[in-house]
């Protein structure tokens, strides 16, 4: 464990020697897979940092059940108001009576149609009650955390292989992917952006304030795994720095501006207007 920790702070620092030892072992990529595997899971915990808004959020029929409540104290209400209110007529109590019958059948179909919902709703709660199974729906998104950042970062890495090929990289798919893997150890900085927000459990400004905090700490760590991405190109394609970076950016541009340029031409020609 202690030697995993001393590589992982190695490969922090973008030292030479850790990642070109990862680029030549015959299980680099294994071993790169795994430590993006725990840093990924690592950043999910940001997660369970939010599970008392998870609990705290209202079950839907215990919400109508209290909105019948709600209804029942407001059509009860008007026809003591509109006696007290409307003294200039001459029989204010007649038409205050008039007026709050009116009112409370309104309230009775309103919570008839609010019962209703109230039983589909109950029905159809989880067997093993809503908070639980928010725990449990919880963990699946904890576990999928990896799985959703590879999915981000796997078009880029494979359009970056293809680039640095064209500009005469000698790193195979293995080498390549590695590097890609290593240059996720940063993100365990993510950790504050996975904490849902928290303004229903304390002050705006509180919660604000850790939202942007969160933004911030995701930009340093999100910089510093460009950094690595770099120098682990630079290093598996045998290249220098100025070119890895070109790649990155030539990547980027050929993925995320190119690509969606090329499909609107590509939908304008095709669909006549």
């Amino acid at each position: 464990m202690r030697e995993r920790f001393h590589t992982y702070s190695q490969v922090l620092q973008l030292n030479t020697e850790t990642l070109l030892a990862f680029k030549y072992a015959p299980d680099g990529l294994m071993r790169g897979l795994q430590m993006f595997t725990v840093v990924a899971l690592a950043a999910g915990l940001g997660l369970w940092l939010g599970i008392p808004v998870q609990l705290d959020r209202p079950v839907l029929y215990e919400e109508l059940g209290s909105a019948q409540g709600v209804i029942d104290n407001l059509a009860n209400s008007v026809e003591p108001f509109l006696a007290q209110n409307i003294p200039y007529l001459e029989s204010p109590q007649e038409l205050a009576g008039v007026i709050g019958e009116g009112a409370q059948a309104a309230s009775d179909t309103v919570n008839e149609l609010l019962l209703m919902a109230e039983t589909e709703a109950e029905q159809l709660s989880p067997p093993l009650g809503p908070r639980v199974s928010r725990v449990i729906r919880l963990i699946g998104q904890w576990i999928s955390v990896p799985f959703a950042i590879i999915a981000e970062w796997l078009p880029l890495a494979l359009v970056a292989m293809l680039v640095a090929k064209l500009l005469g990289g000698r790193a195979t798919l293995s080498q390549h992917l590695t590097a890609v893997l290593l240059a996720a150890a940063p993100l365990v900085l993510l950790l504050p952006s996975y904490i849902p927000y928290l303004g229903s459990i304390m002050p705006i400004t509180f919660a604000y304030a850790i939202s942007l905090f969160a933004n911030i700490i995701a930009l340093v760590g999100l910089a510093w795994a460009a950094l690595i991405l770099i120098k682990g190109l630079a290093l598996a394609h045998e290249f220098s720095w100025a070119r890895a970076a070109g790649v990155l950016l030539l990547s980027w541009l050929a993925l995320y501006v190119l690509l969606p340029l090329s499909g609107i031409l590509i939908a304008g020609y095709i669909l006549p207007l």
